[in-house]
């Protein structure tokens, strides 16, 4: 099948805001040539986000699948899996997140090394010592989830919460498998590979980057509190 020749970017968005257009633009123009697809899953933004969408689906090079409802990070990504398992994928995927957190340069790094290293889970890793404008938020989560997660699996994974990593094709049907439907979702990944000693992690530098005006729908108490049970369960 033709998706076979493609790298497939997975970017979930819910209610994004225009940065979103121009992220996608530059990945697809990111020296890539015409090896890279984004597949773009819309969970549910609603009708004051079509434009935003309807735009980016215009272009060939991408795929929009649409959610009615928000059904949450982890849903829009196992739908974008299984939209790929269906067609055969055979290339590491990579996921992004919708909010300009990760630089085109960054996406391809990890493009790239996915690329290179098929059979390992590719984390791009923020350098928290210069990340000065990182939300608190943010470091806190990032501090106490490393704690827990080397508790549980006696490895250290740097960057427990980042978004872009590039994942092995074969591991795709285990993931879909997988009950989390938010942001839970893509730390009992880690876990699940960790403990199962699926596939080596492989760190890829990128660069922290937190607009003044950035916005998350990641919600501190209640999607911590989530994670910290998912953690629990699937450590057991």
């Amino acid at each position: 099948m033709e998706i076979k020749q493609h790298t497939y970017i997975v970017i979930p968005a819910y209610r994004p805001g225009d940065e979103l257009i121009g992220l996608v633009e530059l990945i697809l123009g990111y020296g890539h040539e015409d090896c890279c697809r984004v597949l773009l899953v819309d969970d549910g933004s609603g009708y004051e986000y079509k434009s935003i969408f309807l735009h980016l689906s215009l272009n060939l090079r991408v795929t929009l699948l649409t959610h009615k409802e928000n059904q949450g990070k982890g849903a829009a990504l196992k739908t974008a899996f299984n939209y790929l398992i269906e067609r055969g994928i055979d290339k590491p995927v990579i996921t992004a997140d919708s909010d300009g957190q990760h630089t085109p340069a960054d996406i391809a790094r990890v493009v790239e090394a996915a690329t290179a290293n098929p059979d390992k889970l590719v984390l791009g890793c923020r350098d928290f010592k210069e990340a000065k404008n990182m939300p608190f938020r943010s470091r806190f989560g990032n501090f106490w989830s490393v704690k827990v997660f080397r508790l549980l699996t006696g490895q250290n994974v740097s960057d427990i919460q980042t978004g872009l990593r590039g994942i092995p094709a074969a591991y795709l049907p285990t993931l879909v498998t997988f009950p989390q439907n938010r942001f839970d979702f893509e730390m009992v990944m880690l876990l699940d590979n960790a403990t199962r000693k699926r596939y080596p992690f492989l760190e890829v530098l990128i660069e922290p980057v937190y607009a003044e005006d950035h916005s998350s729908h990641f919600r501190p108490l209640r999607d911590s509190l989530r994670i910290l049970r998912s953690l629990k369960a699937a450590g057991r």
